[in-house]
């Protein structure tokens, strides 16, 4: 704006804009003059005001990221297992259904309940696919392993999920984890974030992970495992470590709450490196933080 512009008195904020105009209106020939020109600067959006009692917010970097759930609400079949074989946004927005089969790369499956499901309440093969807000529970032993998530993929993120009454018939001699995958069959996972998660009541683990250098019988597969973090979980699982690496390298934990039985919270052991670990409490029943 010019230099030969008179100073004025700015108007109260609850004043409109066509009262602003009139009231600049009354001023000198040389003002109004001045005060069209501020006008046409609104308009054309080269000056921006906060509209009376507007809010105006800023955000910070988040321990774990929030995808909003603005997508429809999935109005699919809830007696069988979803599959989902296409990229998408999934949101259940609260939906029950017998169990989550994912072989997609880029999806996001969020707000559903899976209940009574076939050996795993959530099972995802893919990249870059998220599982977040969602509740598992009551998953039935059949032929495999009973687990509520179980994945394979880079840039899988696992996040805000509830897991509780995990078991819902005799599990037989089934391994019963919260999060599980391995590399024998299909090759590693790297870019992994698991956070903001409740596994409770846990038989066996919270994390089970197996990279193509694993000995315990789920490692032999290519690719790499590697670049994890796992924080702000709360883990009240029974085995004999809460979460165990085997091969899997460069792994931040933080956070977390170990609040179940164990000899150790975390295994490492099968050439895994680069584990770093902030702020996890130990419940009493938690012998020590790591071991082999």
């Amino acid at each position: 704006m010019s230099s030969s512009c008179p100073l004025v008195a700015t108007p109260k904020p609850s004043v409109g804009r066509l009262d602003v105009v009139r009231w600049f209106g009354s001023q000198t020939k040389r003002a109004a003059i001045c005060a069209g020109t501020i006008v046409l600067l609104l308009l054309a959006g080269m000056v921006v005001s906060p509209s009376a009692g507007a809010t105006v917010t800023t955000t910070t970097a988040q321990r774990h990221p929030v995808v909003s759930s603005a997508a429809p609400c999935w109005t699919g079949n809830t007696s069988r297992p979803l599959k989902i074989t296409t990229p998408g946004r999934y949101n259940g927005c609260g939906k029950t259904v017998p169990g989550i089969e994912i072989n997609a790369s880029d999806v996001i499956v969020e707000n559903f309940v899976s209940r009574g499901a076939d050996s795993t309440g959530i099972w995802s093969a893919g990249r870059n696919v998220t599982i977040q807000d969602n509740t598992i529970t009551q998953v039935r032993h059949t032929i495999y392993d009973l687990d509520a998530i179980r994945f394979f993929g880079d840039g899988t993120k696992i996040l805000r999920n509830r897991v509780y009454a995990l078991v819902g018939n005799n599990p037989g001699d089934s391994h019963v984890d919260c999060i599980q995958t391995w590399a024998k069959s299909r090759p590693g996972s790297s870019n992994v974030l698991i956070a903001g998660n409740r596994c409770e009541g846990i038989p066996a683990q919270g994390v089970m992970a197996e990279g193509p250098g694993s000995t315990g019988g789920g490692g032999g597969g290519g690719g790499d495992s590697r670049n994890w973090v796992i924080q702000d979980n709360y883990f009240d699982c029974y085995a004999n470590q809460t979460i165990s690496l085997r091969a899997i390298h460069t792994v931040a934990i933080l956070r977390n709450t170990f609040a179940g039985a164990g000899n150790k919270a975390v295994q490492i052991t099968d050439g895994t490196s680069g584990v770093t670990f902030d702020s996890n409490i130990l419940g009493s029943r938690i012998r020590t933080l790591f071991g082999p």
